[in-house]
């Protein structure tokens, strides 16, 4: 199991005040250890009972999404295992565990997956709340250069160039932002059943256009009724829309 939980998760909940004691004054570290056991001697079912409860506690990271990922795998549930991985990889794209993992649950079940493109690739190098985060810090760098360039002109041999870089930096940012953006909307989900298959038309009697196994990562298109539109390996097709859960937004708490 990964280690790298939640000291900074934990001091920020206590920071917040939001850190809350469970039945039994159970505790968050309390319930990380107990998971940690459980997933060692094989009770997946008490593992992932502790997970939630720490993420009911308000710690929702990179390392519970993979932790129950890992659990969901080891327990031999290719699509949760894909979904949670997926998740921990949105918060953290640069993970190379999540990375690995993520692989390695898709080839078992020969599951299909987005084929990134460079500019996939250049965007996911920080997550969605890293590039919001050098766009501020950035931005408000150019206002202030630009501020004192304005008032100390002998400054500006200086200043010029730090509001020119911050502002360069600050447009950067925004495009990985708005990276982001597009691919929270529609989103991606994940195939939940094995060999789903996709159909021309949202209906139970339209031709079977293709089939996407367990764990596959797709784009969501469309929605009719009880049908979702998607879209992997460049086809479009129908699918039940209970056979499919969204990788982004989700609920912590959920069953997910």
């Amino acid at each position: 199991m990964k280690r790298m939980f939640v000291i900074a998760g934990i001091a920020t909940a206590l920071a917040s005040g939001s850190m809350r004691l469970f039945a039994e004054s159970t505790t968050v570290e309390e319930h990380w250890l107990a998971a940690h056991a459980a997933y060692d001697r094989g009770d997946h079912a008490e593992a992932l009972q502790h997970y939630r409860a720490i993420q009911a506690a308000g710690i929702d990271n990179a390392a519970i999404w993979y932790n129950l990922a890992n659990t969901h795998f080891r327990a031999g549930r290719i699509g949760d295992a894909v979904l949670h991985y997926r998740r921990a990889w949105y918060l953290s794209p640069r993970d190379p565990d999540t990375a690995a993992n993520l692989e390695l649950a898709q080839q078992r079940v020969g599951a299909v997956s987005p084929v990134p493109r460079l500019i996939d690739r250049a965007a996911q190098e920080l997550s969605h709340a890293e590039w919001t985060t050098l766009f501020r810090f950035a931005y408000w760098l150019a206002i202030l250069a630009g501020a004192v360039a304005l008032t100390v002109p002998r400054s500006r041999r200086f200043t010029k160039p730090v509001a020119i870089t911050a502002a360069g930096t600050a447009l950067l940012a925004l495009g990985g932002w708005e990276y982001w953006r597009r691919w929270q909307h529609p989103g991606e989900a994940v195939v939940m059943a094995p060999n789903v298959t996709a159909m021309y038309e949202p209906r139970e009697q339209a031709t079977p256009f293709f089939t996407l196994p367990e764990g596959s990562i797709i784009r969501l298109e469309d929605r009719f009724d009880a049908w979702t539109k998607v879209r992997a390996g460049g086809k479009s097709g129908w699918i039940p829309s209970s056979k499919v859960k969204r990788v982004y937004p989700w609920q912590p708490t959920s069953n997910d």
